[in-house]
């Protein structure tokens, strides 16, 4: 056993997403709940001894609350996610960045209707996800481009359920070309889903 959450001393709850390592060996998760705010945290266990301590990396509850997908690191060591938000019906793409021996929380993206969904970088650095909505034209794959200090967005495809899915389920992949590789959960011809694969 690595480690047990214990909300009532200001722990996490309910881990959600998957686990990623960094370079150094160290794991980073996000839990739904707990933490200073109750609306969870992310968090690393550092191996140490033979034993794993735990660090709290980022609590959520200011702004954003509830990460829901699992981490991805970019090129430069800064983590990324998705969460929802806290006062406003919003949700978030969030970053956060090492600073001093703290990690300071920026939002590259954030949309009043759709959920972001799991995340993907690619070779250049450009960031990928989607939004599930089970709506026609808002459930699309989008690029978040970064430059100067901000991110710009261009949607690569709108779903439109017959003909190619509607509602995109999982995290995307690339292959060697760089076409990107995902499914959806409902459309399609037989309305129980697609693969997708989107072309540079």
């Amino acid at each position: 056993m690595l480690h047990s959450f214990n909300q009532n001393s200001g722990d996490g709850s309910e881990p959600v997403s998957g686990l990623i390592f960094d370079k150094a060996g160290d794991l980073y998760g996000a839990t739904e709940l707990g933490g200073t705010y109750g609306y969870g945290m992310v968090f690393q266990l550092v191996p140490t001894n033979g034993d794993w301590t735990e660090n709290v990396v980022h609590d959520f509850g200011k702004d954003t609350a509830s990460p829901y997908t699992d981490l991805v690191f970019d090129g430069a060591g800064n983590l990324y996610g998705a969460a929802a938000g806290v006062w406003e019906n919003f949700n978030f793409i969030f970053e956060l960045l090492p600073s001093n021996g703290q990690w300071v929380e920026r939002q590259p993206y954030r949309s009043e209707k759709a959920l972001p969904g799991d995340l993907s970088f690619d070779s250049s650095g450009n960031l990928y996800s989607t939004t599930g909505c089970e709506c026609e034209y808002q459930s699309t794959v989008f690029e978040l481009i970064p430059g100067n200090g901000k991110w710009g967005k261009r949607v690569l495809h709108r779903f439109t359920r017959t003909r190619d899915g509607l509602a995109p389920s999982s995290p995307m992949l690339f292959d060697s070309n760089g076409n990107l590789y995902g499914v959806t959960f409902y459309g399609g011809a037989t309305g129980n889903g697609t693969v997708f694969e989107i072309r540079p």
